[in-house]
């Protein structure tokens, strides 16, 4: 093999693999698009009678999305209950197995639940 093609197969190999790499990562970003926030109206009084609140969050320590949710409603003084489903495993399996939900924020406040973050969507959620 030429010093020629002993250069530009590995580099084509590593270009095609670093766009094959590119699609592949866009290809899985829109699949894991974030989902528009979902309201679900039903009887959630086992949650506030679980969880002691009214308006209960169940989050994760790394979500931004959770951080922007807790801001949202500190400023509006809203008084909730964190559930970090991160740190507790059967808070996670019991937002899984009984809520059907596998998503965080999840906002469940009186007979309405949220899941996914929009500053407008929540907002209209909070309005009574």
């Amino acid at each position: 093999m030429t010093k020629l093609a002993q250069f530009i197969l590995p580099a084509l190999l590593v270009c095609g693999l670093g766009v094959s790499g590119y699609f592949a990562s866009t290809a899985l970003r829109s699949a894991m698009q974030i989902q528009p926030p979902q309201v679900e109206l039903g009887d959630h009084s086992a949650v506030v009678q679980r969880y002691g609140a009214r308006t209960v969050l169940f989050t994760s320590s790394t979500c931004t999305y959770c951080a922007s949710m807790k801001e949202m409603l500190d400023e509006r003084s809203v008084v909730y209950r964190e559930i970090q489903v991160d740190k507790r495993p059967e808070d996670m399996t019991y937002l899984v197995n009984t809520l059907k939900v596998q998503s965080v924020p999840t906002l469940v406040r009186d007979d309405r639940r949220l899941t996914g973050f929009n500053r407008s969507q929540v907002e209209r959620f909070l309005t009574p």
